[in-house]
């Protein structure tokens, strides 16, 4: 994608503008109602903020979804002003360009609001950098519980579908390494029980244990249970896999199929937990 000429990135207009500013006002947003953050018209808080304003002039044009926040507003003294926008602590808006500009080194940005009580552009990148790791972690308890059975066939089946995945080949291969019924369900429980956690609102990678299990009648999902005793992840994937969404809708008598005694176990394992979504589930589907 090429940069619009009509408003070019020029890096120098700004810290022209900044060495000539009088006057900085930071909003948290930016609109006509916003709430002002911060002001000041002392030269060292204009002079930091040069040299916090690390950029680097891209090669690409690109825009952020969002609106942006906090908003700045560099003032020079005839009155004229220029308004930046910080995204994420990764890049800033500017009114002087169409295209919005990578910050090369986001500590000294971040810093910048810190040092002068305005704590939310780095509690977002924060908060933003924890969900990533998170996220990574999700991903790589949910590869170490897959079937050993299908780790050979999984990035194939994930880009067949775009987001979704082909569960067709990894069905495939789990009949092949695995021949016997009960021990494929058990071992796809516990995959399914080893997931980031919530019953609802979960990565989408996650569906294809949810349906390579429905794939299999309840009575043998039981059944796969009650032969051997039950680990704490087969006991998580069977309560999210009975408590779902999926299986209400797919399977309305279903919940008729599973017998008291192994309501009873899913709802003593999910009974304590915290979160509100899964236990209003596992209510309704084994304290009855």
């Amino acid at each position: 994608m090429q940069i619009p000429t009509e408003k070019p990135v020029v890096l120098s207009d700004l810290y022209g503008i900044l060495a000539r500013a009088v006057r900085v006002t930071v909003k948290d947003a930016p609109s006509r109602d916003a709430i002002t953050l911060f002001e000041s018209k002392n030269r060292k808080d204009l002079e930091d903020l040069e040299g916090s304003l690390l950029l680097e002039t891209p090669t690409e044009w690109f825009h952020c979804m969002c609106f942006g926040s906090p908003a700045l507003y560099l003032y020079e003294r005839g009155g004229e002003f220029v308004q930046l926008t910080n995204h994420h602590g990764s890049s800033v808006r500017c009114s002087l360009w169409s295209s919005d500009v990578h910050v090369s080194n986001t500590e000294k940005w971040l810093s910048w609001f810190d040092q002068r009580g305005m704590t939310s552009p780095r509690q977002e990148v924060e908060a933003m950098r924890a969900q990533k790791e998170k996220r990574k972690r999700d991903w790589d308890r949910w590869l170490a519980a897959m079937p050993k059975a299908i780790t050979g066939v999984w990035s194939g089946a994930q880009g067949q579908c775009g987001p979704r995945v082909d569960v067709a080949p990894l069905r495939a291969a789990l009949e092949r390494d695995v021949p016997n019924d009960k021990e494929r369900i058990l071992v796809l429980l516990e995959w399914f029980g080893s997931g980031a956690g919530p019953w609802s609102g979960f990565p989408s990678y996650e569906d294809a244990a949810e349906e390579l299990l429905l794939g299999y009648p309840t009575t043998s999902i039981v059944e796969a249970l009650q032969a051997s005793a039950i680990r704490p992840a087969q006991a998580e994937g069977a309560a999210r896999l009975f408590g779902g969404w999926s299986f209400r809708q797919q399977r309305p008598s279903g919940l008729k199929e599973v017998p008291d005694s192994l309501k009873k176990v899913l709802w003593n394992h999910v009974k304590n937990t915290k979160d509100t979504n899964k236990l209003e589930r596992a209510a309704k589907s084994f304290a009855e």
